[in-house]
């Protein structure tokens, strides 16, 4: 939910994030909303800094690098 909020998506958009979908090295966040699905047209975020630090926790939980 504080994806959502710090990332200005849809809570259904947010739920369906993976680590991997964080670029990491250039601070964003591309995905394909569920409103464009049709469209196919993805769109890419800013990294919020509390998002940087959900995404940083989770990726340690899971054993991945941690994002700088």
């Amino acid at each position: 939910m504080l994806l959502g909020v710090y990332c200005g998506m849809r809570l259904g958009d947010a739920s369906r994030r993976v680590v991997g979908d964080f670029d990491l090295e250039n601070a964003t966040l591309t995905f394909l909303p569920e409103k464009k699905q049709r469209t196919d047209r993805s769109s890419t975020l800013p990294r919020h800094p509390a998002a940087h630090q959900i995404v940083a926790k989770l990726a340690e939980k899971r054993g991945g690098k941690k994002p700088s």
